[in-house]
């Protein structure tokens, strides 16, 4: 999992020392640089070296995630886990940020000065700047009440140590030790307005004028008093070198989010980009139940007769089967031709001699 910390925004969060809060901002992306969606769960260590060392404070939160972007407020439980600020006193200190089921990311932050101030607002406002408390006391004993009266031991301070002899540069209308007020005998009518006169050495009253509403100056000019001139005048600025460009400031917290613009208009459609390579073939879905039988389709016309195939081979001969019944004896055919006559046979064997026949009769 790669992820990217894209602003990192911290802020002290009450001007107590203890607990101390701060605000860490970022961004999370995957592998392929999509930015994450959804809940997801983040550990967030501070530890006192950029790598290894003590984790000196660790929370854990679930917190939404939209576009990649999530926010946390670090130590906001108080009472369960609080950040003390005696952790970010072992300055410097570090900020690992951890994915449930996923290394720690690397590196780890540097936690910036920010948090440190929260530290220093109790010594700042306390030295040389605004106290916020309901009453002040001093060694147990309130001084200062909830209206803020002091309710102390009195204070003697005695006779004043400097007198006006002792002052030196004093403006001569203090000198007799009398605050005279040099405005308050000048009347003047309406428009005029109180003017020190040099050649009077006194103040006077004279119009109340825009000594530069009559002055036009060109592009680039301004107004410059010239004292040959006893006025207002116009001048071109001269312009120094220019400067080297300063340090870059810290990234300022991310603003709220403007209103959606209308759409702009459909641009041109691109050229197709090649085909990619095909994807594996899925595995095959199980088999769907068989829906209902369709009624029976017009019978098409008979196509054309195949070519006869092959004659096949002879089978087997066939058991003999039953002898039917003598069927009835048809009608005598026709008597066919003579057939050629055979060969003479072999001779036979010479029978024995027959009796002597009756003796004939005498001849005449």
């Amino acid at each position: 999992m790669n992820s990217m910390l894209i602003a990192l925004c911290l802020a002290s969060s009450s001007a107590q020392a203890v607990p101390a809060q701060f605000n860490h901002q970022g961004r999370l992306l995957d592998a392929e640089g999509i930015p994450l969606a959804g809940d997801a769960t983040i550990t967030f260590r501070l530890a006192d070296s950029d790598a290894g060392g003590e984790v000196l404070w660790e929370e854990t939160l679930t917190l939404p995630i939209v576009n990649g972007f999530y926010s946390a407020i670090l130590g906001a439980d108080e009472d369960g886990n609080p950040l003390d600020v005696d952790v970010l006193s072992q300055a410097p200190v570090w900020l690992e940020i951890q994915l449930d089921g996923e290394e720690p990311m690397s590196p780890r932050s540097p936690v910036q000065s920010v948090p440190y101030a929260t530290m220093a607002t109790v010594a700042e406002e306390v030295s040389g700047g605004p106290v916020d408390a309901t009453t002040i006391a001093v060694g147990g004993e309130t001084v200062i009440d909830e209206s803020g009266n002091w309710v102390g031991p009195e204070i003697d301070v005695g006779e004043p140590t400097i007198g006006w002899s002792e002052l030196e540069d004093v403006p001569y209308d203090f000198s007799d030790g009398v605050d005279n007020d040099a405005l308050a005998d000048l009347s003047c009518v309406d428009g005029d307005i109180p003017k020190w006169d040099a050649m009077l050495d006194d103040w006077s009253c004279a119009e109340d004028t825009d000594t530069l509403g009559v002055l036009v100056c060109l592009d680039n000019d301004v107004p410059v008093w010239s004292d040959y001139a006893m006025g207002w005048i116009c001048a071109e600025l001269p312009t120094g070198p220019e400067g080297a460009v300063g340090p870059e400031g810290p990234a300022g917290p991310t603003g709220a989010t403007g209103a959606t613009g209308s759409a702009g208009p459909t641009g041109a459609t691109g050229a197709t980009g090649l085909a990619g390579p095909a994807g594996a073939t899925g595995a095959t879905g199980a088999t769907g139940s068989a829906g209902p039988k369709g009624d029976p389709g017009a019978m098409g016309e008979t196509g054309p007769t195949g070519a006869t195939g092959l004659t096949g081979a002879i089978g087997p001969t066939g058991a003999t089967g039953p002898t039917g019944p003598t069927g009835p004896t048809g009608a005598a055919g026709a008597t066919g031709a003579t057939g050629a006559t055979g060969a003479t046979g072999a001779i036979g064997a010479t029978g024995a001699t027959g009796p002597a026949g009756p003796t004939g009769a005498r001849g005449a």
